[in-house]
């Protein structure tokens, strides 16, 4: 007979008692339990944090709930109401703070109080390892073994990487990445892309509600910076960067992107400008706001000095001082570059045409494919068109950046014929349409010759190989042309600073006849009207550049900079000995 007590269908190696098994306890029947713990989030909101404190303890039997002091976190979301946007109850989270180490804490919902305590346990044996203790409970022996990851932190790590470093949602979908993980921690489970996407909105929502509290207790008086941006999906976005004073410093942070979903009229742009600042309430703290000049931000600001308190309108707004520097330079520019292309936007262009210009352009490629004396540029240029042909059908232009570049555009042209006018009548110059033609070659032939260099390997190779055989002549490290943006007149400099610092090799490559850039070589005159170029852009140049700085100049600062700068160009002005052109 067997002792009492031992099971014989147990293999040898599980160790057994031969003490008496304890009576077995009568399991009762679990009754309805209509307190505090069992209500849910919604219900139990209008309780106090202790009433609901007291009652889930008292639902939780684990000794590992010992080692942390819970307090709870209220979270809510944004409704619309008759009287307005307001806040309602969402759901309220346990957080449980580690009594050893306090800034260590573990963050569940309430809803979730029992999805069991491995993450307590894990917890609680980092603790052990920052803290060692002299005489170990079986308890911390027991989670001294855990493992320290946990999903939540793996993927907190994922969505903060990829808000930092503006990393796609995707990369966590990557077979490398994958690869990596399972290196770290084998069995990990990776989340997919819609998980961290919606877990970075729900972490963007709540981090909102705690700028909304930092500028309610510590910020009197907000200023706007606003401006129209699109994305390369041709989604329109209207970006609000507020800046304030606090803690004897400036600050600065993007509030929002506003999506604009109707067309971009003055009085919507204030209406959602309007609704998001309300939202964190700042609508009563604006005092000014900062602009480019398009039409639509005229009444914009009109708009928003009726639906802002405290915001005067007009008399509140300034002008963006980079944006006034670049109209200066486009209008200067423009005598020595040709004049842009327009685009006309079909309204709905026919299927038919869009399917005859792809053939034309398939067509064009396909010749050049096929005639093995054509270079290896004309084949990128028959490309290229295709490429342009593919992206006018889909190109969707901004309403924002064309009602800013058809002001510049206005601008530009008057401020152009004003200056021909004035250079004519009162300094006694003669502009012929012969000198401004002569004269726009300069900066087109720079911007064609450099981009048919980024675009040809054999022409780029070629210049390569004349940098290197001139480079103790050259004195400086430039190693290739700039490109010309046509959005960006900083470019211009950069291209013919460019040009200048590699003047020798280019007037050798212009002149290779078997390059067949004759046409874009320069003479000696537009030379020396490309140096005198660089010598007056170089003024806007370091102007600009402080500017786009983020914490200077201040407000006070800019009308010196401009006085600074007219100074400079009028030294540049009576350098008689320079003989400077006339468009100069």
């Amino acid at each position: 007979m067997p002792p009492p007590n031992i099971d014989i269908n147990l293999p040898l190696s599980v160790a057994q008692s031969a003490s008496p098994a304890p009576p077995a306890r009568k399991r009762k029947r679990q009754k309805h339990s209509n307190n505090i713990s069992s209500l849910p989030d919604q219900q139990a909101w209008k309780h106090s944090d202790d009433e609901i404190i007291k009652a889930d303890m008292a639902s939780l039997t684990s000794d590992v709930y010992g080692h942390f002091t819970l307090t709870l976190a209220r979270h809510t979301r944004p409704i619309q109401t008759a009287n307005g946007p307001t806040e309602a109850p969402n759901y309220i989270e346990h957080v449980w703070m580690c009594k050893t180490n306090p800034q260590h804490v573990v963050c569940r919902p309430r809803a979730n109080k029992g999805a069991g305590t491995g993450n307590f346990h894990a917890s609680i044996s980092v603790c052990h390892k920052r803290c060692p203790q002299s005489e170990p409970t079986p308890t911390t022996t027991s989670t001294l073994t855990s493992s320290t990851y946990t999903y939540a932190m793996h993927l907190a790590i994922i969505v903060m990487s990829c808000a930092y470093h503006y990393l796609l949602f995707a990369r966590v979908v990557d077979k490398l990445f994958c690869c990596q993980v399972e290196l770290l921690q084998p069995g990990t489970a990776v989340p997919d892309s819609s998980t961290v996407s919606r877990t970075t909105k729900f972490v963007y929502q709540q981090q909102a509600r705690h700028v909304k509290t930092y500028f309610e207790n510590g910020v009197d008086t907000i200023h706007l910076a606003i401006d129209g941006w699109t994305s390369p999906t041709a989604v329109a976005y209207l970006g609000l960067v507020v800046h304030w004073y606090a803690e004897g410093r400036l600050w600065r942070t993007v509030l929002e992107f506003i999506r604009l979903e109707q067309k971009h009229t003055g009085l919507y742009l204030a209406e959602r400008t309007a609704e998001c600042l309300k939202r964190y309430g700042l609508d009563a703290k604006v005092r000014a706001i900062c602009l480019d000049n398009a039409s639509a931000n005229n009444r914009l600001v009109d708009e928003l000095s009726e639906l802002l308190p405290g915001f005067l309108g007009k008399p509140s707004r300034t002008r963006c001082a980079a944006h006034v520097i670049n109209l200066i330079v486009k209008a200067f520019t423009s005598h020595f570059a040709q004049p842009p292309t327009q685009k006309r936007k079909a309204a709905k262009p026919a299927k038919s045409q869009k399917r005859c210009c792809i053939n034309s352009s398939q067509t064009m490629a396909k010749e050049a494919e096929n005639n093995a004396d054509n270079s290896v540029e004309d084949a990128l240029a028959c490309l290229e068109i295709l490429e342009l042909s593919m992206a006018n059908e889909s190109e969707a232009t901004d309403d924002i950046d064309e009602a800013r570049c058809l002001h510049d555009e206005h601008v530009v042209s008057e401020v152009t014929r004003e200056g021909i006018k004035y250079a004519s009548q009162e300094l006694g110059l003669l502009i012929t349409d012969a000198t401004r033609v002569y004269a726009r070659d300069v900066l087109t032939k720079a911007g064609k010759l450099a981009k048919k260099l980024h675009d040809s390997p054999t022409l780029q190779a070629k210049f390569d190989i004349l940098i290197d055989a001139s480079y103790q002549q050259l004195h400086t490290m430039c190693r290739a042309l700039a490109r010309r943006m046509p959005t960006r007149w900083n470019t211009d400099y950069e291209c013919l600073k460019s040009f200048k610092e590699l003047k020798p090799c280019v007037q050798m490559l212009t002149a290779q006849s078997e390059n067949d850039l004759r046409d874009l070589a320069l003479d000696d005159n537009q030379w020396e009207l490309l140096e005198q170029l660089v010598r007056v852009l170089k003024i806007f140049k370091e102007s600009t550049d402080l500017f786009l700085q983020s914490e200077v100049p201040l407000v006070h600062d800019v009308v010196p900079i401009f006085v600074c700068m007219r100074k400079h160009l009028e030294l540049i002005q009576e350098d008689s000995g320079k003989r400077l052109h006339p468009l100069i």
